[in-house]
């Protein structure tokens, strides 16, 4: 049988993890803490006779390809 301390402790310990589960979701997981996370983008390139898809928190595709350094 589990003493009444350990049952608080353990009670205790579950109410903060609950507590940084809601931060957590609630900041949007930001890394820096100032920006919101950005959502992902995919795209299909084909180029050269290639096809590749990428991926990019960028607003356009230009951006994303100036990013991977890509002439268009």
């Amino acid at each position: 049988m589990i003493n009444n301390e350990k049952r608080r402790q353990f009670l205790h310990l579950g109410a903060m993890a609950l507590l940084l589960t809601a931060v957590l979701v609630f900041c949007g997981f930001s890394s820096s803490g100032d920006e919101p996370a950005k959502e992902m983008k995919t795209f299909t390139l084909h180029m050269n006779g290639k096809v590749e898809k990428l991926q990019t928190d960028k607003e356009t595709v230009g951006k994303a390809l100036k990013k991977l350094k890509i002439e268009h």
